[in-house]
């Protein structure tokens, strides 16, 4: 207790230019990339053709439908985003409609798609569509998988998407406000403990 006592203002200084340091790491703004595929989907659908007043069937197709998410969860816009794909996607829809530029690798027939920019908060919704004969082999078409997400900045991090009940505003408030109180209260029982100590 004695050296905790001799050497308070040493103990102070260190302690609060280490908390300065924490506080300006974590408050730093970064660059941030997330993605996710929150729905595939496979439907076998029969196309019916009517033809000469009569209803012929032409052999049944395979739908695929593929969602691709991207989201700048950082604080810095990010530049040149691509998203690799396996493959050349058939079908290409966004949401919201953006600006983008596609490129096929003639080496390996994969296929490059390129964001100029993503502000943060930012995010893409790509919509992938597929149509193959149900004849053909499984691995004859289909909607090829994406192998990488990345930006100039930062590469992109692969995230779980569950659905979750919407919270209503006051309950996300009192939640806020009980998380900032708690971080009241650990900094609180520190500094107690710490003066303790040094006393």
């Amino acid at each position: 207790m004695e050296i905790f006592h001799e050497y308070q203002k040493e103990i102070f200084s260190v302690a609060s230019a280490a908390l300065t340091g924490i506080i300006r790491y974590f408050g730093k703004p970064r660059a941030r990339l997330i993605w996710a595929i929150p729905a595939t989907f496979s439907h076998q659908v029969q196309p019916p053709v009517q033809q000469d007043n009569a209803v012929q069937t032409l052999p049944p197709l395979l739908v695929h439908t593929r969602a691709v998410i991207l989201r700048n969860d950082g604080k810095e816009p990010l530049t040149n985003v691509q998203v690799l794909f396996n493959g050349i996607p058939g079908n290409i829809n966004l949401w919201p409609p953006r600006l983008f530029q596609k490129t096929v690798h003639d080496q390996d027939q994969r296929c490059t798609l390129t964001f100029d920019t993503l502000a943060p908060g930012e995010s893409v919704d790509i919509q992938l569509l597929a149509v193959d004969n149900v004849a053909l082999p499984l691995n004859a078409g289909g909607i090829p998988a994406v192998l990488s997400v990345k930006a100039k900045e930062v590469l992109a991090v692969l995230v779980d998407i569950r659905p979750s009940i919407a919270q209503p505003k006051w309950v996300l408030r009192i939640k806020t406000v009980l998380m900032l109180t708690g971080i009241a209260g650990i900094i609180f029982v520190g500094l107690s403990v710490l003066k303790w100590l040094v006393s």
